[in-house]
């Protein structure tokens, strides 16, 4: 991983300034906040009562954010102002956002008016942090580091535009197929789908002998730029799916009322706008990376329409090639695997002596 984060570091200190997906402190920090808020929510939904030590003993598949970014939310109770318009009137009185502390006092009305939307928002929330990945590491993964998340997060990005995505897009339960974006993906990526797929119905479709034509033909470049616009591909149906789902679910939310007590009422008019808002945090920053990949793409496309090398140009002579595999410690390579240890040791002629 350090000799990973070396490379882009390398590569971004010299690459233009337009080309670089570098978000500053505060939009990291008010994703994260926003994350925060959600972690907090789910522990109390499911039978949490005290949030100040939940730092110990948590369950592995709660995301994290780091203590410094909590003591921020807990104070959101104060300090957090909602924008305009993006909830009630614009210009209206100032909104504050329900904090920790305040989830704390109303636990019995989080818990009964979420409870019919909580595997709904769990859902929305996963869409996030398992679609976003870079170099083989989940957004919902950084999220659990403990220090500098913002540090963490940019070496997610950096990840992803230097390294791309290594998920397989067909695997079982992968909801980010990338070929359902059809047009967007250059075509001759499609076979190397096919190509590095551990799903045997692929290998069929492509058949042996164009098979056996790829692993003498194909570059680790292929390869690179593959997972490149895998991490692109993915980034856009994130996006898609999160505001697909994020508008049903605000449409649900929006209808929620209590019959007969205004005082109850109007706490949990804040509770739902308090969702709306920081859904609207954790959808604007998915929406900063989908816009960012298409203009730097599409300027480089504009400029040169026969390669469409994803930006920033990687000199690989420095950075060398990622072999992607899954066996796991002391695992063994699989046929897939073995398929790209071919590619790779053909190409380095690695073993051959030169005549």
């Amino acid at each position: 991983m350090s000799d990973r984060k070396g490379v882009f570091a390398h590569h971004f200190s010299w690459s233009h300034q337009e080309e670089r997906l570098n978000l500053d402190d505060a939009t990291l920090n008010s994703f994260a906040e926003a994350w925060c808020f959600f972690d907090d929510l789910f522990a109390l939904c499911e039978g949490e009562e005290d949030l100040s030590d939940r730092f110990s003993g948590r369950p592995a598949r709660q995301v994290v954010v780091q203590d410094s970014v909590r003591v921020k939310a807990e104070n959101a109770d104060a300090q957090s102002v909602a924008r305009s318009g993006a909830c009630g009137n614009a210009g209206g009185p100032a909104f504050e956002r329900a904090g920790t502390a305040w989830l704390e006092d109303n636990v019995e009305l989080v818990r009964s008016a979420l409870a019919p939307f909580e595997d709904q928002l769990h859902h929305l929330l996963e869409v996030v942090c398992e679609g976003i990945e870079g170099g083989g590491q989940t957004l919902g993964e950084v999220l659990e580091t403990r220090g500098n998340l913002c540090h963490a997060l940019r070496c997610l990005l950096a990840n992803m535009q230097v390294w791309g995505a290594t998920g397989n897009p067909r695997a079982e339960g992968c909801d980010f197929a990338f070929l359902s974006l059809g047009q967007e993906i250059p075509s001759g990526l499609i076979e190397i789908d096919s190509f590095l797929s551990k799903d045997e119905v692929s290998a069929r479709q492509l058949g042996q002998s164009r098979l056996a034509e790829m692993m003498s033909t194909l570059h680790p470049e292929n390869l690179a730029q593959f997972h490149r616009h895998l991490a692109r591909a993915r980034v856009t149906v994130v996006w898609r799916e999160f505001r697909r789902r994020q508008s049903v679910l605000q449409g649900a939310l929006g209808n929620l009322c209590i019959q007969g007590n205004d005082g109850q009422q109007e706490h949990l008019d804040r509770l739902v706008r308090t969702i709306i808002l920081n859904l609207d945090e954790i959808g604007s920053f998915v929406s900063t990376l989908a816009a960012f990949f298409k203009s730097v793409d599409l300027a480089e496309i504009s400029e040169n329409p026969v390669q469409g090398e994803p930006r920033p140009v990687i000199d690989r002579s420095v950075a060398g090639y990622v072999m992607h595999v899954d066996c796991g410690h002391n695992g063994p390579l699989d046929e897939v695997d073995l398929r790209q240890l071919s590619l790779h040791l053909r190409v380095s002629k690695f073993g051959r002596e030169e005549v």
